[in-house]
């Protein structure tokens, strides 16, 4: 992996050389930069998903649907947004050798994950330790997040390796 292979990479770059600074950096220090870029991309989608999840949880709470059931709706119309932002912004389509079909299937799966961690939190914190359903759903957002980033960047966005034939 070269510093110029992402679009903040090749910045970083520019930035270096109109500074005199060495570009040749240690492959781990490219992997942090590419990781660090990414996260913040991936966050910049997640801010944005979680204020439709949640307008639509506040929503749903108000109007008097259970706490649990709300989040598990706000979290759903969330992660349609995030699956459409992601896939454009945030992880590189062609990299990845997958169907789109396949792609949606994985990340629908990671959300799901995202929604029993959401819903199971948030009966824990309004139930069990009588928290407000607000705070019960920031905890869940807390939760889900770092669960379901790492679950999608280890699987969902993750490249096919190429696979080997056997050789005659």
């Amino acid at each position: 992996m070269a510093l110029t292979d992402t679009r903040e990479g090749r910045y970083l770059a520019q930035w270096m050389a109109a500074r005199g600074l060495d570009v040749h950096l240690p492959p781990l220090v490219l992997r942090l930069l590419g990781l660090a870029a990414q996260l913040n991309r991936y966050t910049v989608v997640s801010v944005l998903a979680l204020t439709l999840d949640m307008s639509v949880y506040l929503s749903l709470t108000q109007v008097g649907y259970p706490a649990t059931l709300a989040g598990v709706v706000g979290y759903g119309t969330g992660m349609l947004l995030h699956f459409s932002l992601s896939t454009r912004f945030v992880f590189r389509k062609e990299a990845r050798g997958k169907s789109e079909t396949r792609l949606f299937t994985e990340f629908v799966a990671s959300g799901l994950v995202g929604i029993a961690i959401t819903a199971t939190v948030i009966k824990i914190a309004t139930e069990v330790v009588g928290l407000s359903a607000l705070l019960a759903k920031c905890c869940a957002v807390a939760v889900s997040f770092v669960a379901v980033f790492v679950l999608r960047r280890a699987v969902v966005f993750a490249a096919l390796e190429r696979r080997r034939t056997p050789r005659d």
